[in-house]
């Protein structure tokens, strides 16, 4: 034999045998012994009933089909099972081949031979579930059907013959819209149905309901069952068919009693004066069950101011033989009154006389009291009780269409307390909630009867004030409201002062869309912030412009980081002594291809309005930690970047993991970046931020406080909080030569951060007899034209170059 055929023989986990012409073998590879136990040299050179796995008939009947076949017979196949002794069963399918030399000669027989005990054993399962199916389908009391892909019935038990009259016979083979016992356009539509199981190859409980042709209600639960091939692929789809006629019948007529129960079930013979009540009726009428009231008796339960409506709706329904009446009135129980509803048909004799009523009546009470609920859920605002923004565009429209109708004028005014968020952070949520509640009990004291005051959200109010005469007092009602927010509130045995920031907008002097004179009304409140808060602005239409142009601005901010139009400007810092260049602070710009350079003043507010600060706050930070790294290669005193945080930055981001990330992406140590922070960022949020500076100063990244007493008076916090430096702001540098207690007050500060151990760094210097002062009084850093304006990176780098910088001339 060929050593490639022989290479193969080995490999193969079937059964190779090659016989002679008298049936002997000449080669068994090893998969016959790893099989069937029987050793490979026992097997060369023997017949089959000398030495065989099979039994004697069988090894009979297998020598048989090989000598067939070398005598000239066609090839063979043969499945063998039998169960050796002590063992399991086999079974083996056996293939047959003539071996022929190239004459054409048969020379010998191949056989193959492959286990398929497991597929036997299977396919008796699948057999078996096959009957057990059937024996359940047939004797189903249910419809079982199978359809094909095409819909077709390809199975049909003989419960689906009993149920639609249709025989079995003629069901096969057939769609539901080629024969069913359903209407057409029903049918048509159980058909689509099932097809659409068929698509998705998900289960479905579908349910039909046809009108028979006895004219009864028939109905039907049908779960369908997509079938799937080994592939996956679904063949079929079996359903099962349940009559569900009976028990809708019977669930409807006990629905049906046991609304009656439920309702309170009544009926009035008129022309006899009987009246039949449930247990349910004298109950809800907090009477005995033997109550039988006439008809006086019943309307007196009535509340009093109901009844005449009631007898007048009455008498028009039965003026007019309407055959229906519903009514909703409230009767006096004995402890408390209540709600019912009552639906009620009415009998007409011959002469057109009502000759009985029959009803339902329902305590809805509890219903009612829910409604109520929903309402002020849906209305009013949960903390304060005012109407919320809904209802007050609500009011505002109905006064509006009144005002214009009756040629009256109305305001809207916008109330927003001023700084109260930093109250809300310092004092605590239920404080603010107090403060909150209070406020709008003073505001309710400020308006006529006629006027509205609403909770917007936040601490934010509205008012429409009504029937206004074109010299209405807007200064005194905003005199009011601003005395009302003005009072003290007793908070946690503190009184905490507010103030508020009003605006104005007039119908219909401003505008005639009310939906516009709410957005005017936001303009001009927004107004009176920028003017300093704690005062009232009118609506004018130039704030209409300057809103447009900050959207405007604020779109294009939002795609100025993508667009690579945001750049980094260092402005230097020096060391006062020596004039050695000690770091920069990133200064950032907004190099805007049609607005051109947009400073910083007009683009950071709305970058923190809108919330761009948290990804430009990222990419500020990426940027000048790659400078820092560049600068201080090789550096032996390393130079140090100073970056400006948002207060947003650590309310919203985890600004831990960002500045740790950035750190370790850029390579730039900690120890050349230092942040700066606000002030009142130190007020606001004592605790958290406490973490994050513990957090950084555990990193070696340093911390300085900008504008040092520009804002909240936070000496106290200097002790608490792990701050390495202040910066002394501009406004206390430029007034030294100015005026002395200006001077006095930088001295302060210096003397101040010296007791603590804090470094000082002193922005705006832009005269050498400023550098001067601060030298002599301890100042070790200073910043400012004087050394250098804020300059892009390439200037930065040249003058790094040519350190240490010279005191200017």
């Amino acid at each position: 034999m060929a050593p490639d055929f022989l290479a193969l023989a080995a490999c193969c986990p079937d059964i190779l045998v090659c016989y002679d012409r008298e049936g002997r073998r000449k080669y068994v590879n090893p998969a016959y012994e790893k099989l069937l136990g029987v050793p490979v040299g026992e097997l060369t050179g023997r017949r089959i009933p000398e030495v065989s796995a099979l039994p004697p008939d069988l090894a009979a009947v297998a020598e048989s089909l090989v000598l067939g076949v070398a005598a000239g017979g066609p090839p063979q196949d043969k499945i063998f099972t039998w169960r050796q002794p002590g063992g399991g069963e086999f079974s083996f399918h056996l293939h047959l081949v003539p071996e022929q030399d190239g004459n054409g000669e048969t020379v010998g027989v191949l056989a193959f031979a492959r286990d398929i005990t497991d597929y036997r054993r299977i396919e008796m399962e699948l057999r078996a579930r096959e009957a057990e199916f059937r024996a359940l389908a047939e004797n189903s009391p249910d419809s079982i059907v199978r359809y094909d892909t095409e819909c077709r019935r390809i199975y049909v038990n003989p419960a689906y013959e009993r149920l639609s009259g249709i025989p079995v016979a003629r069901a096969l083979l057939k769609t539901p819209l080629e024969l069913s016992y359903l209407p057409p356009a029903e049918a048509a539509a159980y058909q689509q149905r099932l097809l659409a199981v068929m698509a998705s190859g998900k289960p479905a409980n579908l349910e039909l309901d046809w009108k028979r042709s006895d004219g009864r209600r028939g109905l039907q639960h049908v779960v369908a069952v997509p079938e799937r091939n080994p592939d996956g692929q679904v063949v079929s789809i079996l359903t099962v068919a349940r009559d569900i006629s009976d028990l809708k019948e019977v669930q409807g007529r006990l629905e049906e009693a046991e609304a009656k129960a439920r309702l309170g079930y009544w009926q009035w013979d008129r022309q006899a004066g009987k009246a039949v009540l449930s247990a349910e009726v004298c109950r809800i009428f907090g009477k005995p069950r033997e109550w039988s009231p006439s008809e006086a008796e019943v309307l007196e339960c009535v509340v009093a101011e109901e009844q005449d409506w009631i007898k007048a709706t009455l008498s028009v329904a039965l003026a007019s033989q309407s055959p229906d009446v519903s009514l909703e009135f409230r009767i006096q129980g004995e402890d408390r009154a209540r709600d019912v509803h009552s639906s009620i048909r009415i009998e007409y004799g011959e002469d057109g006389e009502p000759a009985l009523l029959v009803g339902t009546i329902q305590d809805i009470s509890e219903m009612k009291s829910y409604e109520q609920r929903v309402h002020a859920l849906a209305n009013y605002d949960a903390l304060t009780g005012l109407p919320n923004r809904e209802l007050f565009a609500d009011h505002l429209r109905e006064a509006a269409s009144s005002a214009l109708g009756r040629g009256c004028e109305l305001a809207v005014l916008m109330v927003d307390l001023d700084n109260f968020k930093g109250v809300n952070d310092t004092f605590g949520h239920d404080s603010g909630d107090q403060i909150l509640r209070e406020t709008a009990a003073r505001l309710r004291r400020c308006i006529r009867e006629s006027d509205v005051v609403a909770r917007l959200g936040g601490d934010e109010f509205g008012f429409v004030l009504t029937d206004l005469r074109p010299d209405a007092d807007f200064e005194g009602t905003c005199r009011r409201i601003r005395d009302a927010v003005g009072e003290a509130f007793p908070i946690a045995g503190r009184e905490v002062f507010l103030t508020c920031s009003i605006g104005i907008a007039r119908y219909p002097a401003d505008t005639r869309d009310v939906s516009s004179l709410l957005q005017y009304a936001d303009a001009a409140m927004y107004h009176a912030k920028e003017e300093g808060r704690d005062n009232h602005q009118f609506y004018a239409a130039s704030l209409t412009r300057r809103i447009t142009q900050r959207l405007n601005l604020a779109a294009k901010l939002r795609r100025a980081e993508a667009n690579g139009e945001l750049e980094l400007y260092y402005q230097p810092q020096v060391d006062l002594a020596t004039g050695e260049l000690l770091g920069a602070e990133a200064l950032l710009r907004w190099n805007h291809p049609e607005e051109g350079l947009v400073t910083p003043d007009r683009f950071i507010p709305i970058a923190e309005e809108m919330g761009f600060i948290i990804s430009i706050g990222a990419w500020v930070l990426r940027n000048a930690c790659e400078a820092a790294k560049s600068w201080n290669q090789g550096r032996e005193k390393p130079l140090k970047v100073a970056v400006n945080l948002s207060p947003r930055q650590f309310k919203v981001n985890d600004l831990v993991a960002t500045v740790t990330n950035v750190l370790a992406e850029t390579g730039c140590a900690p120890a050349w970046l230092e942040l700066e922070i606000t002030e009142s960022l130190l007020v606001e949020d004592a605790v958290d931020v406490g973490h994050i500076l513990e957090a950084f100063h555990g990193m070696g990244v340093s911390i300085s406080i900008d504008d040092f007493g520009t804002g909240y008076s936070a000496l106290s916090y200097l002790n608490r909080f792990r701050v390495d430096a202040i910066k002394i702001d501009r406004s206390f540098v430029r007034d030294i030569g100015a005026r002395s207690d200006g001077a006095e007050l930088v001295k302060a500060i210096i003397a101040m951060a010296h007791s603590l151990h804090l470094e000082l760094v002193a922005e705006g210097i832009e005269e050498k007899g400023q550098e001067l002062f601060l030298r002599q009084h301890g100042c070790r850093v200073g910043q400012g034209y004087l050394y250098g304006r804020p300059m892009p990176i390439r200037e930065f780098e040249a003058l790094l170059a040519s350190r240490p910088i010279p005191s200017a001339a």
